[in-house]
């Protein structure tokens, strides 16, 4: 990539209206896909595939709702509803196929392989530039182009900040503990993470400081007004989530004097007291594991 087009890059990666943009392609295609919960498809056995993997993560607008089902799906589908070719079905603007251009051979193995995100499976882009490749249409190629820059982030939690690392928003976290117990949240049902626990967490929002902000979250999360005093930061880590949204991951201690009474918000619907060994046995929200193992090692030499 020659000098123009990395400016250009880095340019898209910082401009607040590109990241705003982005955010409302997402909004607005899971907008669309909601229909598909009315024909109640097994999860594992349908793909969203066209441009739905592009769309999801805001990298182009989808105008209709493709998907890929295996044969039984298929079979079971035919059954009640009338084909419009013999290898299509289409119930509104949800499109269904049995069959997908060079995929065909392996279609059940790329439902199986399909990326879980919001709930929905979505084709890998792995599996989606195949065939656009097969298609070779402009558009096809401009997606290609797309996918491919979009791929060059690798997901997962680093200490040091990767390379070209452009952050779209920021969070901060507090790992709160009495007598080496620290507080895990669960998020609210039919929340993306509701089967997740994670420590309290949140957004920085405009015109705060770090701590202003977590100072909020904690008041906002489990009821508890934080002693400034008491707040200690920690450390930063730089985040690419699976689905390559960067963000900076600020995180805070504070030693409680006492346990003290935990009243959740309507974010949440359980918590717990656990060690950061026992936090580790738990199903964590993605990258805190991680986080957790690199906060043991920091925070047990500061202290």
């Amino acid at each position: 990539m020659d000098q123009k087009n990395r400016t250009n890059k880095k340019n898209q990666d910082t401009n607040p209206l590109i990241i705003s943009n982005r955010l409302s392609i997402k909004k607005n295609f899971l907008e669309k896909i909601q229909a598909l919960q009315d024909l109640h498809l097994p999860f594992d056995s349908y793909s969203i595939t066209g441009s739905g993997p592009l769309a999801i993560r805001g990298l182009r607008e989808a105008h209709d709702i493709d998907i890929v089902v295996s044969a039984s799906l298929w079979q079971s589908l035919e059954k009640k509803y009338p084909k419009t070719k013999p290898n299509l079905i289409k119930i509104g603007n949800i499109e269904i196929w049995n069959s997908f251009l060079n995929l065909t051979p392996h279609l059940e193995k790329s439902i199986k392989s399909s990326d879980r995100l919001d709930e929905y499976p979505f084709m890998s882009l792995q599996d989606t530039i195949s065939w656009k490749q097969f298609y070779n249409r402009k558009k096809d190629r401009l997606d290609i182009e797309t996918i491919k820059q979009y791929l060059k982030l690798v997901p997962g939690i680093y200490q040091k900040r990767p390379k070209d690392f452009q952050p779209e928003l920021i969070s901060v976290a507090c790992y709160m503990h009495y007598q080496n117990k620290y507080i895990f949240l669960q998020k609210a049902k039919n929340h993306w993470s509701e089967f997740f626990w994670g420590i309290p967490c949140g957004r920085l929002e405009k015109n705060e400081t770090l701590s202003q902000a977590m100072e909020r979250e904690l008041k906002e999360e489990i009821g508890f007004v934080a002693e400034a005093n008491n707040l200690f930061y920690e450390k930063c880590f730089y985040v690419i989530s699976f689905e390559r949204t960067r963000y900076l991951f600020h995180t805070f201690s504070y030693i409680l004097k006492e346990k003290i009474p935990i009243i959740l918000s309507s974010e949440h619907q359980n918590y717990q007291w656990l060690s950061l060994e026992e936090a580790l046995q738990e199903n964590l929200i993605p990258n805190q594991a991680q986080a957790i193992t690199y906060f043991k090692a920091f925070y047990q030499h500061a202290t």
